[in-house]
């Protein structure tokens, strides 16, 4: 079921990311990470899938792997840089989304959670648009 579930909703929303234009793909990306931090239910499933596919078995985890590197892989070529430098970045946005979300859904304080959010908001922002 896991594994069903990783294949059928992670990376459906970067998705709108697939297109050509450098610029145009470092927008829609930063009004999708937006809207994922924008509240707690955002990015849930995401940071779901992270957690459950970290104690899943090697076949779900695998799937996880697969489907989140597609989702680096949309996100690169909205990085400054080289390819290397790209992939960095899109890992670092990654793994701040999922651990941000991951944090704010532990807190009890609807304040305390906003604030990780927008702390990371405001921080992959900055990996998105440095040069």
């Amino acid at each position: 079921m896991l594994e069903q579930q990783i294949r059928a909703r992670l990376g459906v929303e970067f998705g709108v990311l697939d297109v050509a234009d450098a610029g145009e793909r470092r927008r829609r990306l930063l009004e999708l990470l937006h809207s994922l931090l924008d509240d707690d239910h955002g990015a849930d499933e995401l940071s779901l899938l992270t957690a459950e596919a970290g104690g899943a078995g090697d076949a779900v985890r695998a799937v996880y792997q697969l489907r989140i590197s597609r989702v680096v892989a949309l996100i690169m070529p909205a990085m400054p840089g080289d390819r290397e430098e790209q992939a960095r970045r899109a890992w670092a946005v990654v793994a701040a989304v999922v651990g941000a979300v991951s944090v704010a859904r532990a807190l009890s304080d609807e304040a305390h959670r906003r604030a990780v959010r927008e702390a990371a908001l405001r921080s992959v922002e900055a990996i998105v648009s440095e040069d």
